[in-house]
């Protein structure tokens, strides 16, 4: 807080050294010393003289009345602009006249860059959330989509030219399902799932993507040379970080230019890592994003990680998405360096630890198991009526007996009624009238020995963070394919009477195929 005393004429009379400071009047000005305001360096918010008009200091000199929380910006004789706070009451003689006034100054720049950061991420959250919610939505279609594809593709014999047309569809709808992840990833509701993944495959894959983001007048080039070296990393994960630094290089070449995305596996030596600090030594995938934008000075270059950091006018640029990138990066066991000066463009070069495993060696997926025809009842609970027919022609014509439920009142009336066993539960975690885990202890008081499977949207962190589940629930996300449904009715089943809501096992149901992720070097 700084003290400044001004006259019955407007005229400082005492500056401490706070309030110097932040009105930038210089050393001489702390102490008790005479300022006429028509000699001050500074201006006002939009780059006038404060002498060209009734300063606020006089003003409240003039009206006699005391003032609190007055807000006003001025412009720095270096031409840096300084919000101040002010609070301040004339002072009077015996008589009552006016003859000047004590003001208390706060510098409170600080304090409205955080509450603009604030606003920002409020935006950013709500959102994200937006975005989720539609993505969820979204992925229950795609469910729908590409299930009856499947079982269209599996009647049709291969010479027919409809299974191509099929099949087409069916590619369309498994890169809509990767979409959806990339949403899932920019709305911070993606778990990152790190898994080793050929770094020259990602890029070309954005290759289409990557041209329609950037625009017509930016050329792109990809130089995919890393052959099949790989990096356990989330892939949507990463994607997104590549989006970024193009989105970010696009921002800085206004007329257009060029736009380069590389790939290349690299040694990362003692020499390298004392010129580069952070950086771990080894083999590694290096990815790298050059333009022949407008570059950046030295001193841009040492906050263009920081949260909110943007060199945009207000409202074209949240200052996140290179914060992004860094941290994606580090948590993948990363680094990475910006290389830019001036008119000369950038170069964002990103260093992944190479896996140890390569493609070739990646174990296979398991095969699918081949089993006499189901025979067990399953009690399917699904409000959304397209993917409750989906699931219940799917599992009736793999041998199971389906009795289909809309809500909770349909699946307690159902559990009574029914004569015969009901071997297995299939629930989705957010149903009508009552949850899933809700829903299952309601029917484990009539069904004690059914097996119980969830399917959500939703990755099962986050519904353990929530209480919608638990390590040993069995959780089928959606969207699932056909194989993918089957085999988890099989593994659940596998389960049938053992006490618990998510039956026994203790790892999850995850889509058949992956493979496990490979150590990466670290090169310690």
């Amino acid at each position: 807080m700084g003290i400044l005393a001004v006259d019955a004429d407007g005229r400082i009379i005492f500056a401490s050294r706070a309030a110097a400071k932040a009105l930038a009047l210089g050393k001489e000005a702390a102490g008790v010393r005479r300022y006429d305001a028509a000699a001050w360096p500074l201006f006002d918010h939009q780059g006038r003289p404060l002498a060209d008009r009734l300063s606020p200091l006089r003003r409240v000199v003039a009206a006699g009345k005391p003032v609190c929380g007055m807000s006003h910006a001025v412009k720095r004789p270096d031409g840096t602009l300084v919000r101040l706070r002010v609070n301040g009451a004339p002072r009077r003689d015996a008589r009552g006249r006016v003859t000047g006034a004590l003001f208390a100054v706060w510098d409170v720049n600080e304090q409205v860059s955080a509450e603009a950061q604030l606003v920002q991420a409020q935006k950013m959250e709500a959102f994200g959330r937006l975005v989720a919610g539609i993505t969820h939505d979204f992925n229950n279609q795609l469910m729908v989509i590409n299930g009856y594809c499947e079982m269209l593709a599996s009647n049709l014999a291969d010479d027919d030219p409809k299974k191509r047309q099929v099949g087409h569809i069916l590619a369309a709808g498994n890169r809509s399902a990767a979409l959806t992840s990339r949403l899932l990833a920019f709305s911070r509701k993606h778990v990152p799932d790190p898994q080793p993944i050929v770094l020259d495959e990602v890029v070309r894959d954005l290759a289409k993507p990557l041209g329609r983001i950037i625009g017509e007048d930016i050329r792109l080039s990809v130089v995919a040379k890393a052959g099949a070296a790989m990096a356990v990393v989330d892939r949507p994960l990463l994607e997104q970080a590549i989006i970024n630094l193009a989105i970010n290089a696009r921002d800085a070449m206004p007329r257009g230019g060029r736009l380069v995305v590389e790939t290349a596996a690299v040694e990362l030596d003692k020499a390298f890592a004392a010129r580069h600090p952070g950086c771990s030594l080894g083999p590694h995938v290096m990815i790298a994003v050059s333009d022949t934008g407008t570059g950046m000075d030295a001193e841009t270059r040492k906050h263009i990680f920081d949260p909110f950091f943007t060199t945009k006018p207000s409202g074209q640029g949240t200052g996140l998405g290179l914060s992004m990138v860094y941290s994606f990066t580090k948590h993948s066991g990363g680094s990475i360096y910006a290389y830019s000066k001036p008119g000369q463009g950038s170069t964002f070069r990103t260093y992944l630890p190479l896996a140890l495993a390569t493609a070739a060696q990646l174990p296979a997926a398991p095969p699918h198991e081949l089993c006499e025809a189901a025979t067990e009842t399953v009690l399917l609970a699904e409000d959304d009526e397209a993917i409750r027919q989906l699931v219940t022609i799917v599992l009736r014509e793999d041998g199971y007996t389906v009795l289909e439920a809309r809500n909770a009142t349909e699946v307690l009336s159902i559990s009574r009624r029914h004569r015969g066993p009901i071997d297995l539960f299939i629930t989705d975690v957010v149903m009508p009238q009552a949850s899933g885990p809700e829903l299952t202890g309601r029917l484990r008081t009539l069904r004690p020995k059914a097996a119980v499977l969830y399917t959500s949207g939703y990755t099962k962190e986050i519904l353990i963070s929530r209480g919608l589940a638990k390590d040993d629930t069995h959780l089928l996300g959606k969207p699932f394919t056909r194989r993918e449904l089957v085999d988890a009715v099989r593994q659940a089943l596998r389960t049938r009477g053992k006490a618990g809501a998510g039956a026994g096992e203790s790892r999850p149901v995850l889509p058949v195929g992956r493979a496990a992720p490979a150590r990466a070097a670290t090169g310690e």
